[in-house]
């Protein structure tokens, strides 16, 4: 809040919320909101327990993207190899874009930075995964 107000940004509200009820008080209230950063815990410890995982993610995304005005951004990440893999995560976000009725634009998609490497011997080093969306 700090930073935006000193770079003349407006107006700025950070939540620190159980994510499933914010959501849907927020809907319910029918706030809508410009820009969403959905960064959940890690959900998937495992890959055997990627079904369970993954209905979690297309859940919490699904509510966010009901919540953005139309032409909205939405970052969401997610910490879990299993869900960071090819083509998993972007299923996720193409299944919980049609459970709410909206459209994707894919903007950005990123993992860790350079100071974050991961071995080829070790895949699941590779758990970081963030894409940025335009939902309509």
């Amino acid at each position: 809040e700090r930073l935006a107000s000193a770079e003349g940004a407006p107006a700025v509200a950070l939540y620190r919320a159980d994510v499933i009820r914010f959501l849907r008080a927020s809907q319910e209230r029918g706030h809508l909101y410009d820009l969403l950063i959905v960064d959940p815990p890690k959900l998937c410890p495992q890959a055997k327990q990627l079904t369970r995982a993954a209905r979690k993610y297309e859940q919490i995304n699904a509510h966010a993207m009901r919540v953005l005005r139309p032409g909205g951004l939405m970052l969401t990440c997610t910490c879990s190899a299993a869900v960071a893999a090819e083509d998993v995560f972007m299923g996720i976000l193409r299944r919980a874009a049609q459970a709410a009725g909206r459209k994707l634009t894919v903007l950005a998609e990123s993992g860790a930075a350079k100071d974050h490497p991961w071995s080829s011997e070790y895949p699941e080093g590779r758990y970081l995964k963030a894409v940025l969306v335009m939902v309509s």
